[in-house]
């Protein structure tokens, strides 16, 4: 007599298939302690070829604002003594327009003490480096109109991850504890500004490879504030990866340099031909070549200051340095580059004078 068997529904052949799929997943993640939600996916990689897979089961994070302490942060803005120019500094205010350019803050990163060559990354290094950034800027007004462009990576990461969850992160600070920090330094940053400035233009790019959804969720909470204090103020988070906007024939085209999902390898400090022939594409898409229009590519991530305005011949390629020093990571496998941010002042759109800014050590 034949066994008495628990019966099974025969599987369809693309079910049979997800399925196999999955338990390899499940498989490689729990070999590595992951959690196999926390896979977005992944590659296949042999001699013969290289697959991309994606993991039906991934969950996205889900941040919530609801415990946020709004109290704690706006306390730490609104109570605190505005900082006043240098004397010497009050030129007249005949500018077209002032810019400023910062991107890589990581705010929530990490640097051991065994790295290489040091440094702290915390709240408290933060904020300095935010108020010597805050007072250069005040310091080197030539306009009463201003731009400021965060080109991304203003976050570490949520949950210890990078947005692919590919591997940890080193990190001091919980995601509740990074997004106040984040949001103190963007509401702190616009109320010292707006003591000076008549008018503010906020750019912050948010596709980026490490901050993500957790860099956007912060932005739109500062939009969200900013939109109901701040008179005469704008804030355009950018969720695509590259974006662009005008003034004064002047074009200037955001991107961070590298996404959270679609493009593994991004754009290098020195422009290749295929990073050329996205950035030239999108100008013709765009129509954004005209006749007296200077265009700028600005972009972070390499966490490298350079640059070019000889290679391409349509646009210039800036690549602009990262606002934290260098972690671990960066520390083991490079060679540190100076930290910081670039302040511009237009006078018309073939005179701006460049003023970098670099933080003291590494």
């Amino acid at each position: 007599m034949r066994e008495n068997k628990e019966y099974r529904p025969r599987l369809k052949q693309d079910e049979y298939e997800a399925l196999q799929k999955y338990r390899a997943i499940k498989e490689h993640s729990d070999e590595m302690g992951i959690d196999v939600h926390d896979v977005r996916g992944g590659w296949l990689k042999s001699k013969e070829a290289s697959l991309q897979f994606k993991n039906p089961h991934y969950q996205e994070p889900d941040f919530k604002t609801d415990d946020i302490d709004w109290a704690k942060i706006t306390a730490g803005v609104f109570r605190k003594e505005l900082y006043k120019p240098r004397q010497d500094c009050n030129t007249p205010h005949n500018g077209i327009f002032d810019r400023l350019v910062y991107t890589d803050v990581h705010i929530g990163m990490d640097i051991p003490d065994t790295a290489q060559y040091g440094g702290v990354w915390n709240r408290d290094t933060v904020m300095d480096n935010l108020s010597q950034m805050i007072g250069f800027v005040l310091d080197n007004q030539k306009s009463d109109i201003l731009i400021v462009d965060d080109l991304g990576d203003f976050m570490d990461g949520m949950g210890g991850k990078t947005v692919r969850k590919m591997h940890d992160l080193p990190q001091n600070m919980t995601d509740q504890e990074a997004f106040d920090v984040g949001l103190e330094f963007k509401l702190r940053l616009a109320r010292e500004l707006f003591s000076q400035y008549k008018t503010i233009h906020f750019h912050n790019v948010c596709e980026d490879n490490h901050a993500g959804a957790f860099g956007y969720t912060v932005n739109s909470a500062f939009k969200h504030v900013a939109d109901q204090i701040f008179k005469n103020s704008t804030v355009d988070n950018y969720q695509k990866f590259i974006n662009h906007y005008e003034i004064e024939n002047n074009t200037f085209i955001l991107c961070h340099g590298k996404d959270g999902k679609n493009l593994r390898f991004g754009f290098s400090p020195h422009i290749k031909d295929s990073g050329k022939e996205k950035i030239n594409n999108y100008i013709d898409t765009e129509y954004l070549m005209k006749r007296g229009v200077r265009i700028e590519f600005s972009k972070g991530d390499s966490h490298v200051e350079l640059m070019d305005k000889a290679t391409p011949n349509r646009f210039e390629y800036c690549n602009y340095p990262a606002f934290c020093p260098a972690s671990d990571w960066v520390q083991t496998n490079y060679v540190p580059n100076d930290n910081g941010f670039y302040f511009f002042n237009y006078s018309d759109t073939n005179r701006y004078q460049i003023n970098p800014y670099y933080f003291e050590g590494r």
